[in-house]
């Protein structure tokens, strides 16, 4: 490139120099076309129908304190076979209505009675009349009675144990054929309240063998008995449709083969049966010693459940290895809680306790506890020691339960979605496969819901490598000065060694630099690239090499080099003056940019001298190919500076 070159008459000194310009960059990074992988299809199925239960109620017969507690709800499947009470002595009535499953001339499944069982004991009726029977094809699955004003105690002892209860036993039914399982098992609170079972139970009443209870006909106390009410609630036997829908899938797309691989598959339960989560996958907390009371806060268990009927099972053949069914995974909180349920204390009196001595009213308020305060003295009645004047008083009574809840319910109900994980491995086949899945009930061994296609891509794992990286691929800089590139190394075949970087193919007064001058796969480099002032401008390509060991790749660059804008510095100050006393001389320089069209400069005009006087200096700028590439500039000396030579 040749200099840009500026004339000064006579013995004018000159001076060249440039100042620096800065000049935007804009960088264009181009990419290939992406190409999309494989996606997951999905094919619907039919729904299937089954029979199933569904819960209802509650329903009431008279008030609704329910002082004695619910019977425990049931699990899945499951019938109540007998029934009974806790109390103190008195008469009553017990009578329940029992049923069977009958299967319809459509396979279908229905409820059907079959007559009454009652137990009673003596003929006092005086309590409420209660009647718990549910809808068509239903059958009770929990109750509870209204003892908030009858005291406990077994046959025998009205005094122990001082609150009453609740009692059933159940049994388990197989969900397909709907025969009643071996097997019974308590439900209700009478043991945790201390009653003995059977002996210390009333109105104890059971279903015929392979016959359940249904609903309570009648049931009603006697004599000194306060039954106000009860409460039940029943499932009902229905038609109902298991589907399931496939919402989304995590499986990596390409893969390598002889390699250890998970993803995971989302369904939606999208039928009306509730998927119930009968296993546990796994736990953490443990709240096995929580006591309830007034301070014992809460405890939380983190429960992982599945279901060893609703399950992920695999449809294809492909050389994948994968286990098969598949169970889904939802986390499920458990929270351990307190609370005070009271029992309250009735104020009515009953004419069958009064007292025949004279002073004292006809009956007297009947207690769950009654304290006896301010004794005096005692006497006798008909032989018998009584207490005199005794203060009766009522004290409410409660008990600390544990309230165990489940957040989200443990069951899958219609419109929840779960994840299936999955767990897999290739083998040394390559080529591209297809996984399917599609949901099972496993204990009918009927497949159901979309039937889910996966594809997968497995080829043979590639040989440890690497290739250069070099950003961006071009670079613009103006002569004298330098750019940067960013340089990194991408693995194949899990490469993980030192790569040591170099150049080549740069011109002469080109240099480069890389800091640091070796990297690793997950390092990045700085290489940076400075132009001397004399290179020609034009754009140069040049190599970014990587070397490992034997192997050695390079990434190609460009580098295009711009020519810098210049700036004169004119001295005009003059070697010799011819002085003459008609007053003072000058001289003159004539400035001329004879670059490249559009190339430019200032011009700055210094004198070495305090007695030469600058008279004019356009400082431009001189643009090239423009009527401003030609300036005239000026300078001259001051007759009082004559006398210097």
């Amino acid at each position: 490139m040749e200099k840009e070159s500026y004339h000064i008459p006579d013995s004018s000194r000159f001076f060249s120099g440039a100042t620096l310009s800065v000049v935007g960059v804009v960088l264009v990074f181009l990419f290939g076309p992406a190409v999309a992988a494989a996606q997951t299809s999905v094919s619907p199925q039919p729904n299937f129908v089954i029979n199933g239960e569904v819960s209802g109620g509650p329903i009431y017969s008279g008030s609704s304190g329910l002082r004695s507690g619910w019977t425990n709800s049931l699990p899945a499947n499951a019938v109540i076979v007998e029934i009974g009470y806790g109390s103190d002595e008195h008469d009553y009535h017990m009578e329940i209505l029992q049923g069977s499953f009958v299967q319809r001339p459509d396979l279908t499944w229905s409820v059907q009675s079959a007559g009454t069982k009652q137990v009673s004991r003596g003929s006092e009726r005086r309590g409420a009349l209660v009647t718990l029977l549910p809808p068509a094809d239903s059958f009770m699955t929990e109750w509870g009675w209204d003892s908030s004003h009858t005291s406990g105690g077994i046959p025998g002892n009205d005094s122990w144990p001082s609150k009453v209860c609740v009692h059933a036993r159940y049994q388990l039914y197989h969900p397909t054929t709907f025969q009643l399982l071996p097997g019974e098992y308590e439900s209700g609170n009478c043991s945790l309240r201390g009653y003995p079972i059977p002996s210390g139970i009333r109105g104890l009443v059971r279903a015929d063998p392979g016959k359940f209870i249904l609903g309570i006909q009648r049931f009603q106390f006697g004599n000194d008995a306060k039954l106000y009410g009860g409460s039940m609630r029943y499932r009902t036997v229905t038609n109902a449709i298991v589907q399931s829908s496939y919402t989304a899938d995590t499986f990596p797309t390409a893969l390598l083969t002889g390699n250890s691989y998970s993803g995971t598959i989302s369904i939606r339960n999208s039928g009306q049966v509730h998927w119930f989560s009968d296993k546990l996958v796994s736990k953490t907390g443990d709240c096995s010693g929580y006591v309830p009371g007034p301070t014992a806060g809460e405890c939380h268990e983190t429960h992982v459940v599945g279901s060893n009927v609703y399950q992920l099972t695999r449809l294809d053949s492909s050389p994948i290895v994968l286990g098969s069914p598949i169970d889904y995974e939802r986390i499920v909180d458990v929270k351990y809680s307190s609370y005070e349920s009271p029992i309250a204390c009735d104020e009515r009196t009953d004419e069958s306790f009064g007292r025949d001595y004279p002073g004292y009213d006809d009956g007297f308020p009947i207690q769950f506890e009654l304290l006896f305060k301010n004794f005096l003295r005692p006497f006798s009645h008909l032989g018998f020691p009584l207490i005199a004047e005794a203060q009766l008083t009522c004290e409410p009574l409660s008990e600390w339960i544990t309230l165990v809840t489940r957040t989200p319910s443990p069951a899958v109900v219609q419109g929840d979605t779960v994840s299936f994980p999955v767990s897999f491995m290739t083998t040394n086949t390559s080529g591209q496969m297809n996984l399917r899945f599609q949901m099972i009930k496993a204990d009918v061994g009927r497949q159901f819901g979309d039937i889910i296609t996966v594809p997968l891509s497995v080829s043979a794992p590639q040989p440890a490598d690497f290739s250069v990286v070099v950003a961006p691929t071009s670079q613009t800089v103006m002569q004298g000065t330098g750019v940067t590139y960013s340089v990194s190394i991408s693995p194949l075949g899990g490469f993980s060694a030192s790569v040591v970087l170099s150049t080549q193919g740069l011109p002469q007064g080109v240099t480069a630099m890389f800091t640091p001058s070796s990297i690793t796969p997950d390092q990045s480099a700085t290489l940076t690239i400075n132009v001397g002032p004399d290179v020609p401008p034009t754009t140069y390509s040049f190599d970014v090499v990587g070397a490992s060991g034997s192997l050695t790749h390079s990434a190609l660059a460009d580098v295009a080099v711009t020519q810098r804008p210049y700036a004169a510095l004119l001295d005009v100050s003059k070697q010799q003056f011819v002085l003459s006393s008609d007053g003072p001389t000058g001289d003159v320089a004539l400035v001329m940019n004879t670059g490249e069209a559009g190339s430019s400069f200032i011009v700055n005009c210094l004198s070495d001298r305090s007695w030469i006087v600058v008279d004019s200096c356009p400082s431009g700028p001189y643009v090239a190919g423009q009527a401003s590439a030609d300036q005239l500039l000026s300078a001259s000396v001051a007759t009082s500076s004559s006398a210097v030579a």
